[in-house]
């Protein structure tokens, strides 16, 4: 289980569900006075290299947040189809 896991989804440390509301860390990095926030999740539009050199061209604090899951399990445990179906998704 991790701070940005859905309200409610199962996982081996929680089996009857998250009972926590997620955290969305690139909105605290906003409000923390981030110059440049850039989320990236499974197939991103943006790869994560371009991303990078972005946020290097930025003065002051940058966050770049690159998720990489691994929806198989995750998938079945919250019957949710498998990780082909997460993508179309």
């Amino acid at each position: 289980m991790a701070p940005t896991t859905p309200l409610g989804a199962k996982q081996t440390t929680m089996p009857f569900g998250n009972f926590e509301a997620p955290f969305n860390l690139p909105f605290l990095a906003d409000a923390c006075g981030a110059t440049y926030v850039r989320a990236l999740d499974r197939v991103p539009r943006t790869p994560v290299g371009q991303a990078m050199l972005e946020g290097l061209k930025k003065r002051g604090f940058v966050f770049i947040e690159a998720l990489s899951p691994c929806p198989t399990l995750y998938q079945r445990r919250n019957k949710r189809g498998d990780g082909a179906d997460e993508l179309k998704f």
